[in-house]
C-alpha cells in the first residue's frame, strides 16, 4: 500500500487541486511523490521529460529518481524552506514537504527544469551522469524540447510560492516548518560567529584564557533600547558564539552565563520604561524555560526568543518620534565617528536641539553623547588590532585621535589592557 493512502481522503483533493492550480498559475509541471520517494499525484516527472521516461525503464533508474526525491523533501522538511537541487541527471528540482502532526508525509516537486542553454557541454554532463545506462546520444535528440528553461530569479519565486502551498496544505504544522527555518538560520549564524571566533583568537586554541566581549554587551543593550532587532540578534550571536567557545562544550556553564545575559537585557528593559512587576514574571519563566534545555543549538534559537519577548516589552513604552531621532542621529555618527564630530553638528543634522539629543543619549541608551562616540571609536580600534597589522598609531588616527598616547590611554581605561597587550591577547 503507498504512504499517500495514510492521508486522509479530503486531504488528498486539495492536494490534488492545489498541484493543479500552481500548475496552470505557472505553466510548469509540478508532481507530489510519498515518503518513500514515489510518484503518486499531479504530474511526476517521467510523464512529461524524456530523460526521466528512459530512466523510468530501469529498476536502477527507478531507485536513483525515489532515492533522490526523499532526500530532497526530507531535506526541505529540515530546512524550513524549499529546496533546490540537481537530480541524478542533473537536472534542477525544487521540493516543499507535506506534513501532517509534524510527520513527513512525502513532498511536492517543480521540475525537471533547466537553468542554462541546453548545449554540447550539457549534453556531455547528461551523457556521464547517466553512463550506467551506456545511453546513445541519439536518443536524448532535441530533448530541451522537454525541458522548461527558467531564469534564477524565477526558480527562486517559483521555489517560494511551491513551500507556501506545502505550508499552508500542512496547516497548523506549518508553525513547525517556520521554527525549523528560524532554527536554520540560527545555527548558520552561530556557524558563522564560532568561524570568527576561532579566526581571531587563536591564544584558546592553545589552552590560552580568552577575555569575555563585556563591550559587546553595551552594543547589545544600546541595540535592545533602540528597537534594533536585526542588530541585537547580530551581536547575541556573536556573544553565543564566544560562550559556546570557552565553555568547551559544558551546557551547564553556558546556561549559566546565558542567564547572566538574561537578567542583563531585562535590567535594560526596566531602565527603558518597561514595567517591572511584569518582567520579574516573565524572568521567572524564562529561568523555569532554560531548565528544561538541554543542548546548545535548542538554547540558541530559544534565547534570540527571549530577546524578541524582551523587545517587545520594552517598544510598548517607547517614545517613538524620540527614537526616531537617535537612531538617525547614531546612523550619522557612524559615518563620521573617526574625525572630530560635536553634538551641535549631529543635533543639526538630524534638526533637533543639541539639549534634546544630549537629552535623548541619556534616557534611551544610557550614556552621553561623548561616551557613545567612544564605544564606537573603541570597538573599532578592536576590530583592527584583531584583524589587521596596521601600528597603532595608524588605528589611533583611523577611529578619530590624533594623539597616539592619547587613544591608548582611552583604549586602556575600555578593554582594561594596552592596545599592544589586547592585540597579543594578553
Amino acid at each position: 500500500m503507498s504512504p499517500i493512502s495514510r492521508i486522509p481522503d479530503e486531504l488528498t483533493q486539495r492536494v490534488q487541486r492545489q498541484m493543479e492550480a500552481y500548475a496552470g498559475a505557472c505553466g510548469l509541471p509540478v508532481g507530489f511523490y510519498d515518503l518513500a520517494g514515489r510518484p503518486t499525484l499531479g504530474k511526476p516527472c517521467h510523464t512529461h521529460c524524456r530523460i526521466c521516461s528512459l530512466i523510468q525503464q530501469s529498476l536502477t533508474g527507478r531507485r536513483k529518481c525515489a532515492q533522490f526525491h526523499d532526500y530532497a523533501g526530507r531535506a526541505s522538511a529540515q530546512m524550513g524552506e524549499a529546496h533546490i537541487d540537481r537530480c541524478h541527471a542533473g537536472l534542477v528540482v525544487a521540493s516543499a514537504p507535506l506534513l501532517e502532526e509534524e510527520e513527513y508525509l512525502g513532498a511536492f516537486c517543480l521540475g525537471p527544469l533547466i537553468l542554462w542553454e541546453w548545449d554540447e557541454l550539457a549534453q556531455d554532463e547528461l551523457m556521464e551522469r547517466l553512463s550506467w545506462m551506456e545511453p546513445k546520444r541519439d536518443l536524448f535528440k532535441d530533448v530541451e524540447k522537454d525541458l522548461p528553461e527558467v531564469d534564477g530569479k524565477r526558480m527562486q519565486a517559483l521555489s517560494e510560492t511551491l513551500y507556501s502551498v506545502a505550508a499552508m496544505l500542512s496547516g497548523r504544522e506549518s508553525r513547525w516548518l517556520s521554527e525549523n527555518r528560524a532554527r536554520q538560520r540560527q545555527q548558520m549564524a552561530l556557524a558563522d560567529a564560532l568561524i570568527e571566533q576561532k579566526r581571531v583568537d587563536p591564544p584558546r586554541l592553545s589552552g590560552g584564557i580568552t577575555a569575555y566581549p563585556l563591550h559587546m554587551e553595551q552594543q547589545l543593550l544600546t541595540k535592545v533600547r533602540l528597537g534594533d532587532r536585526t542588530g541585537a540578534r547580530g551581536i547575541l550571536n556573536e556573544l553565543m558564539g564566544h560562550i559556546f567557545y570557552t565553555a568547551a562544550g559544558n551546557v551547564e556553564v553556558m546556561k549559566a552565563r546565558i542567564l547572566e545575559l538574561i537578567i542583563m537585557i531585562s535590567r535594560a528593559a526596566v531602565e527603558s520604561g518597561a514595567e517591572l512587576e511584569k518582567l520579574l514574571g516573565m524572568n521567572y519563566q524564562f529561568i523555569t524555560q532554560l531548565s528544561c534545555q538541554d543542548n546548545f543549538e535548542d538554547i540558541c534559537l530559544w534565547v534570540v526568543r527571549v530577546l524578541e519577548t524582551f523587545m517587545d516589552t520594552v517598544y510598548e513604552t517607547r517614545n517613538v518620534k524620540g527614537i526616531r531621532f537617535l537612531g538617525d542621529a547614531l546612523d550619522y555618527l557612524k559615518g563620521r565617528y573617526n574625525r572630530s564630530v560635536t553634538l551641535e553638528e549631529v543635533a543639526g543634522h538630524v534638526h533637533i536641539s543639541p539639549y534634546y539629543l544630549s537629552h535623548l543619549f541619556k534616557e534611551e541608551l544610557g550614556m552621553t553623547f561623548v561616551e557613545y562616540l567612544t564605544q564606537l571609536r573603541m570597538d573599532e580600534a578592536r576590530r583592527l588590532l584583531t584583524q589587521t597589522g596596521r601600528s597603532i598609531q595608524e588605528i589611533a588616527e583611523q577611529v578619530g585621535y590624533d594623539d597616539p598616547s592619547y587613544f591608548c590611554k582611552v583604549f586602556k581605561k575600555s578593554a582594561g589592557v594596552t592596545p599592544n597587550r589586547f592585540r597579543k591577547g594578553i
